[in-house]
């Protein structure tokens, strides 16, 4: 099996899956919401879905979406610890990054940009 390294601004959208699992909507409000800029691009926010889909660390379930438990677990690892979720988060992403992760399925993500496009205009922020 490959592997993958997730980069920077992948790990960045993971820290913000909300639980319990979440439509995209929410999730990219969560991203707006956490990171104070505009929702990523449609190839970032696809590109790591899509490697979260291939190595079992993003699962959905019709139009929700979430990170496998284990996964969340680590990903919020620091949240006891960090004096916010800011520093929580460049805890995480300064791991993640540094990690392979083993490629499980062949998987992509279902939804074009047009599709993605519609989902930011018309999320709630």
């Amino acid at each position: 099996m490959s592997e993958i390294i997730f980069n920077e601004n992948e790990a960045d959208i993971l820290y913000c899956f909300p639980q319990p699992p979440a439509d995209l909507a929410t999730i990219v409000r969560c991203y707006t919401f956490l990171h104070r800029t505009a929702p990523p691009s449609y190839d970032l926010f696809a590109g790591c879905l899509t490697k979260g889909l291939q190595t079992g660390i993003v699962i959905t379930s019709g139009e929700l979406w979430s990170l496998e438990e284990a996964t969340y677990q680590r990903v919020h690892a620091a949240d006891e610890s960090s004096p916010n979720e800011i520093e929580s988060m460049i805890v995480f992403v300064d791991w993640f990054t540094q990690e392979k992760q083993t490629v499980v399925c062949d998987a992509v993500f279902p939804l074009s940009a047009s599709q993605y496009a519609s989902i930011v205009r018309d999320a709630a922020y």
